[in-house]
């Protein structure tokens, strides 16, 4: 609930996966039901979105450290033997289409050629995006615990330490992204979302003192919401407030637009609408009479 993402299967795929993982950690050994299952769930992420393809070599890294004896048995291999024939519609409908969803995600990854972005205000555009997102609190919080969590990371238990290595480098990899293009708010909630497990586990010893940091936390968010959905009581209470970054400025005057380039389609014998965004064209392609 906390949570609001175009990513809708992909994240509780990846969150059962990972409790999957937790389930065998008091085993002696891998039981193959359960990493059947994690072959099959992690396989589902990857057909929901490419960027589940990390979490193998996410999880080979926590073995490395915790669980060495693990990849000495047929069971980790075997789910991910799963996983990747999974991937098969995939890879199979990219390559009869020239590698156009690879192509993509490669586009985006280097910046989608807009050259506007890259450097420390990207950064900060980035952090300013998940505090947004979580709420600047709770990204305090976040950031607090991750930090004392890689400083004694080696004094964890296996848990916590897998929680750690599943999510600390996915948020650092995309912070260094912004280096050299945008990244989206949404892209490093494969890390933020089960890092939020870790802040629960880390402030129930600090109940007592942080209460008032959370009821804040709560407060903050809950304003930030009403204020985020209605930009215009911004503004009804005098504050300055640019368009160019009132987030809602997306939902307003695509009916109006699609009426008037309704009129000039009019004029036309079977007409075609071409425009920039894919976005863009999403809304004509509604709000445009007889939707040519």
């Amino acid at each position: 609930g906390l949570l609001m993402s175009p990513d809708a299967l992909l994240l509780p795929l990846w969150m059962a996966a990972m409790y999957l993982v937790m389930w065998d950690l008091r085993q002696p050994a891998p039981r193959w039901g359960v990493w059947l299952g994690i072959g099959v769930v992690v396989g589902l992420a990857g057909l929901a979105k490419y960027t589940a393809g990390v979490f193998y070599p996410l999880l080979f890294a926590w073995m490395l450290l915790d669980r060495r004896e693990w990849l000495k048995t047929p069971q980790p291999w075997v789910a991910g033997v799963v996983s990747l024939l999974m991937q098969l519609p995939v890879v199979i409908w990219n390559m009869q289409h020239a590698w156009v969803g690879v192509a993509h995600v490669l586009w985006q990854t280097d910046g989608g050629g807009d050259s506007r972005h890259g450097g420390l205000a990207t950064l900060l555009e980035f952090v300013g995006g998940q505090a947004l997102v979580l709420g600047p609190v709770l990204l305090g919080l976040l950031l607090w615990c991750w930090g004392t969590g890689v400083w004694g990371f080696r004094f964890m238990a296996p848990a916590m330490r897998l929680l750690m290595v599943m999510t600390v480098p996915i948020f650092v990899v995309f912070a260094a992204q912004t280096l050299n293009a945008k990244v989206q708010p949404n892209w490093p909630l494969l890390g933020t979302l089960p890092a939020l497990v870790i802040v629960v586990v880390a402030i129930t010893g600090y109940w007592q003192r942080l209460r008032w940091v959370l009821v804040a936390g709560v407060v903050v968010n809950a304003l930030m919401s009403l204020v985020l959905h209605d930009t215009f009581m911004v503004r009804a209470a005098g504050v300055e407030f640019r368009h160019k970054i009132d987030p809602t400025k997306d939902m307003r005057g695509w009916p109006e637009l699609g009426y008037m380039v309704g009129l000039q389609a009019a004029r036309l014998d079977n007409p075609v609408i071409l425009a920039t965004r894919y976005q863009t064209v999403a809304q004509l392609a509604f709000h445009v009479p007889q939707k040519p």
